[in-house]
């Protein structure tokens, strides 16, 4: 579940029960979700929080904190388990930006060999136009 929204239920009101407050306007925050992220079945990504490019959510997790690229995160509160790789080439994969490569150029590269693979990258000229959404009241949004 994306977005999931912290603010319905202020604790540090009174009451937590919207049928109380309900004439007061909670603000929502967006989530952003990076490139490339593996989202276990029945995770949970808070409202705000921003997981970067390449994470992976373990199943059944609670992500309340932004996860950095390439991280692991699991459990309920997520927290940190790995990284997928070391930093440099975190920083490689990130700087080839290779998520704009169409996917049957993607198919064709050398994906095992990271190194290969952002090489390979560089030499693609086409640039491929993938849509973007936005997560707003627990409900995908095409971008513009």
């Amino acid at each position: 579940m994306l977005g999931m929204d912290k603010q319905r239920h202020p604790l540090t009101w009174a009451t937590t029960s919207p049928e109380v407050y309900i004439q007061h306007k909670t603000k929502s925050l967006s989530s952003r979700i990076g490139h490339d992220v593996w989202i276990g079945q029945g995770a949970v990504v808070m409202s705000g929080v921003e997981v970067a490019t390449g994470a992976v959510i373990g199943i059944n997790s609670v992500v309340t904190k932004d996860v950095l690229p390439y991280e692991i995160v699991a459990g309920n509160p997520a927290r940190h388990i790995r990284f997928r790789f070391d930093k440099i080439k975190i920083e490689l994969l990130l700087k080839s930006e290779w998520w704009n490569v169409p996917v049957k150029y993607l198919k064709k590269l050398e994906y095992k060999n990271i190194h290969v693979f952002v090489s390979q990258v560089s030499s693609v000229k086409d640039i491929a136009c993938y849509k973007k959404f936005k997560v707003v009241k627990r409900k995908f949004l095409n971008e513009k």
